[in-house]
């Protein structure tokens, strides 16, 4: 019996041990990757006059980018989501749809959501919020000036994940964040992992249009660093 328990609690140890070591190198590779940012040369880039938002909750990062009927893809979610006039700004989410659809609040946090979530076992869903005006600026709220051709591989990046079906994006008619209605839930291709969260995707939309970011940002304070 002596001896089970001594083999069991030995492999205990190791997972543990294991644990830390993962632990301990994930956050190494944050710092790293903050330290040592992409696109140091942005604010060389000539022409960048056009207005762009990165909003975080603490947690979570949204990228806001203007409005432009003529992608396929705005005039879809303004179809499917637009009560009134045209919004200025459509804010782009992407993240883990367990946690979305099933979370409104920490309380509500399940472990097996969050189990599905850190492994990438559960799909992925994209939030999107109507803005009627331009966010104000605030400790959470940060503007970036681009140009037109970065402008428009920000605008690739955040509609390529979106899925589609008879021509139309796939609508989850499930919940809003907002009383008014102005978001609304998307299907979306990949899934959420430790290693893509919802910031690694705000991340790399910037790190993809050339705008100076961190290498690799899990974290909220990773995307927004650099643009403080």
């Amino acid at each position: 019996m002596l001896k089970y328990l001594f083999k069991t609690l030995k492999y205990l140890f190791r997972a543990i041990i294991g644990l830390v070591a993962l632990l301990c190198i994930y956050t190494l590779a944050v710092f790293l990757c903050l330290w040592f940012p992409t696109n140091k040369d942005f604010e060389k880039t000539p022409n960048r006059d056009i207005p762009i938002y990165i909003v975080s909750n603490g947690v979570h990062t949204d990228l806001l980018l203007p409005l432009d009927m003529s992608q396929k893809t705005d005039q879809l979610i303004v179809e499917n989501q637009n009560h009134g006039s045209l919004p200025a700004y459509i804010a782009y989410g992407w993240g883990d749809k367990g946690f979305y659809l099933e979370t409104p609040t920490w309380a509500d946090l399940k472990f097996s959501t969050a189990f599905k979530a850190v492994t990438g076992l559960s799909s992925a869903a994209m939030h999107i919020t109507l803005y009627k005006h331009a966010p104000q600026l605030d400790e959470s709220t940060f503007k970036i000036l681009v140009n037109t051709e970065q402008l428009a591989k920000l605008r690739a990046y955040a509609g390529k994940d979106f899925i589609y079906q008879n021509n139309k994006l796939v609508y989850i008619n499930c919940c809003w964040y907002h009383n008014d209605h102005s978001d609304a839930f998307y299907d979306s291709k990949g899934s959420y992992s430790l290693f893509k969260t919802c910031n690694v995707w705000t991340n790399a939309a910037l790190k993809d249009a050339g705008i100076k970011t961190a290498a690799w940002a899990p974290f909220s304070d990773c995307v927004t660093y650099h643009l403080k």
